[in-house]
């Protein structure tokens, strides 16, 4: 079939065949040279073709022809949810699993004569099942609704496909973000998804417990704090006993501490326990909670804690300008603490720097608080002496990775040229080191390779005063020992003077006590947190803080909150480190509790980034007859870093070790694998969510009794989104109505020539 589509407009084409034919004609009547009549007729009637033919393309003529649409039917994946949400009986007396069942039946009946049928369950693994044979219960341990969809996206059919999800649409794995960028991908390869959803709210109760942060360090006699937090769905008011006990294996519990507390209406419930171990070593703990008749899962009723206990000091490096009244108390603060070593170095000439080194006393009483020390105290543990700027601690870099935190005081310009920014951002991202700039602003004009490491950007601004207050962060970190859970000993000591408007800065950081909120709810970053490569930057804002050290007689308890602070900071910074003081090589659980079903895999670095193997790694458990030995495999291109994968584990607890007989590498791990809980709790069915894929997608939603109807519907999806194909080719693509014309012009041409017409 031919159709025309002018690329002139018809009144334009019409003038110029007009013109072309007065033209012929006035030639044909005037120009009369004595040829015979039909060689004259013969020009003529090449001389019309001539002029017709370029008229005749400005039509644009195009032959069109159908495209046979691929033979087969079009197909329907049918996904069945799996998972254990799916076994609670709310559908009519029945589980949401059998009814679903019961939807892809009737499915497949409607829809074999027109569509290809598949049937899928997503559970532990997504398989194709056959409705005539009696199939397993759901045992699926989470619901990744982004995953099971993209997996069937990617089976193409060229007649056409559709997918069905049958779901409560409790995802819990990820954010509906993730889901929802299924669908659009579903919309772009023109595959709607039907869904149905199955269930309602059944509000189900509950109470677990969980640890704020459950990786710790300390040090030998030194306490540390565990936050517990104790939430309840249906069970406020109720008295419980929350337990903390020192588990030295599956069967060997010790009891430390017992509370009894009231489950709150509003929030979770924070329970808070000092804990002081007395030698060095890893210990796990366990908090536990009572079970309650009537609770969905008893699976979260325990939450693991890890202490790692020290016996090496923290060494830290302390750079003052000159000398201040401030940074100096700062300094005896950090020497009296017995676990760190403490190397200041005060500039008093432009090539000259006092240095003084306070040695580390673990292992002895601290002596109290930092207020009653005095520096003749500590005389016999200083050493003093006069250096030369360029050989200085902070001018070798072999000598800066002795330390593993640095603490900036006042009037550091001259410590922060281009070469020593550059030598500390080294530093940081690859020796793990951590920055502290004790004063906020480090230097009058932050240069831009400095400000990349810090977590505030300052602006200008009149001085501020304000009162600090932990975050949530900060709880976790445990900066300071609070009295009771919740208690925050930080907020009713004195205000400190803030200048140039600190803000944090976009990105990862994180705020650990910030300044109570004004009048328009903004507050001002106190004490803020940056990871940075390996390691970690601290900025602490306000002058004045010394004073929380000499409080009035009526708040004289507080004055250790000072001390408490710098000490909890250091502590919580050697914590974040990839390792530990002394520590060349360590092992680390990725996590220290996995559900059955998940892969169980650990981290090892190393110190030496030129080592390429590591000792293989033994896990020991309840659950296993004999132990299994695993290799590590270094990661590409972090040197340093290899990983362990153990594979899928059965519920237990688990210890993972080096293989190695030297002792200096000897490092341990322990985890804990459990039965799946999420199922259990979260199981409301989501419909807003299962709404959202059918929108995005280009589906639709449809009730369980109505899920017959969707191959009717599918088809008529068809028809309007892939409406019949045809291929197109103008004339004037073809290259023979060229040559054509060509030899037209040039046949006629000779012939007036010859006719003595040219």
């Amino acid at each position: 079939m031919i159709v025309y589509e002018p690329q002139i407009p018809w009144s334009l084409w019409w003038a110029l065949t007009c013109g072309s034919l007065a033209a012929w004609v006035w030639y044909a009547l005037i120009r009369d040279s004595g040829l015979g009549l039909v060689r004259r007729g013969v020009i003529l009637t090449l001389m019309a073709l001539a002029m017709s033919a370029p008229l005749y393309l400005l039509l644009n003529p195009t032959w069109v022809e159908p495209i046979v649409p691929p033979s087969g039917k079009p197909l329907i994946t049918v996904l069945v949810d799996a998972t254990q949400s799916m076994l609670v009986e709310d559908c009519d007396d029945k589980s949401r699993w059998g009814s679903a069942m019961d939807a892809a039946l009737k499915l497949q009946q409607s829809a074999g004569a027109t569509h290809d049928v598949i049937i899928l369950r997503f559970g532990q693994v997504t398989e194709r099942i056959d409705l005539g044979k009696e199939g397993k219960l759901p045992d699926g341990s989470n619901t990744n609704l982004a995953s099971v969809l993209r997996h069937a996206i990617s089976v193409g059919r060229p007649q056409g496909h559709a997918i069905t999800l049958l779901s409560d649409g409790a995802h819990n794995v990820g954010s509906a973000l993730s889901v929802a960028a299924a669908a659009d991908n579903a919309k772009a390869l023109d595959v709607p998804i039907y869904t149905s959803v199955f269930g309602g709210n059944v509000g189900a109760t509950n109470l677990s417990i969980s640890v704020r942060n459950p990786q710790l360090m300390t040090f030998p006699e030194r306490s540390v704090a565990v936050n517990v937090q104790l939430s309840g769905r249906g069970y406020a008011g109720r008295l419980v006993t929350v337990g903390l006990y020192q588990q030295n294996s599956s069967e060997d519990r010790k009891s430390v501490a017992a509370k009894r507390v009231r489950i709150g209406k509003d929030g979770p419930t924070e329970v808070h326990f000092d804990l002081t171990p007395q030698d060095a070593g890893l210990y796990r703990y366990v908090a536990s909670v009572d079970t309650l008749e009537g609770e969905a899962t008893a699976a979260d009723n325990l939450a693991s804690v890890q202490v790692q206990v020290i016996d090496q000091p923290i060494r830290v490096l302390l750079l003052e300008g000159k000398p201040y009244w401030d940074t100096k108390f700062l300094a005896s603060n950090l020497a009296a603490d017995p676990s760190i070593e403490l190397t200041s170095l005060i500039r008093i000439r432009e090539d000259r720097l006092m240095r003084r080194t306070d040695y580390a006393k673990l292992g002895q009483s601290s002596g109290g608080s930092s207020s009653d020390s005095q520096d003749g105290d500590l005389a016999a543990d200083a050493v003093w002496k006069v250096i030369d700027s360029g050989t200085s601690d902070w001018n070798d870099p072999e000598k800066l990775k002795q330390f593993r935190v640095v603490v900036l005081g006042r009037s550091t310009d001259s410590f922060l040229d281009e070469q020593s920014i550059e030598r500390l951002r080294h530093w940081i991202s690859y020796e793990g080191g951590a920055l502290v700039c004790s004063r906020g602003k480090p230097t009058s004009q932050v240069q831009k390779r400095l400000r990349e490491l810090l977590p505030v950007r300052w602006g200008e601004g009149d001085e501020q005063r304000a009162r600090g207050q932990l975050t949530s962060v900060g709880r976790s970190a445990a900066l300071v020992q609070q009295e009771s859970a919740g208690s925050d000993p930080i907020a009713a000591l004195p205000s400190l003077a803030i200048e140039s408007q600190p803000k944090t800065a976009i990105g990862l950081p994180q705020v650990l006590v910030q300044s109570t909120m004004d009048d328009s709810g903004q507050s001002i970053p106190i004490v803020s947190h940056q990871p940075f490569g390996s390691g970690q930057s601290v900025v602490v804002e306000g002058a004045g803080m010394w004073r929380w050290a000499f409080l009035p007689p009526e708040k004289a308890d507080a004055e250790k909150v000072y001390a408490g602070l710098w000490q909890g900071l250091m502590q919580w910074l050697i914590s974040q480190a990839a390792l530990l003081p002394g520590q060349t090589i360590t092992l680390r659980s990725d996590r220290l509790s996995f559900v059955t079903g998940d892969d169980v895999t650990a981290t090892i670095l190393v110190s030496d980034m030129n080592r390429t193997s590591v000792p293989d790694c033994l896990i020991e458990g309840d659950s296993l007859e004999l132990p299994r030995r695993r290799s590590p495999t270094p990661v590409p291109d972090q040197p340093g870093v290899f990983r362990l994968n153990y594979g899928d584990l059965p519920p237990g607890h688990y210890r993972g070790k080096l293989d190695t007989a030297d002792p200096s590498e000897s490092c341990e791990t322990e985890f804990d694998v459990r039965d799946p809980w999420f199922e259990r709790l979260e199981v409301d069915a989501r419909p807003g969510l299962l709404r959202q894929i059918s929108e995005r997608s280009g589906g639709k939603v449809v009730l369980p009794d109505q899920v017959a109807t969707i191959s009717k519907d599918f088809l008529d999806y068809l028809q309007t989104s892939r409406p019949e194909k045809s291929r197109r080719t103008p004339l004037w693509d073809r290259s023979w109505v060229l040559i054509t014309i060509l030899g037209g012009w040039t046949v006629c041409w000779i012939m007036r020539r010859q006719s003595g017409l040219v």
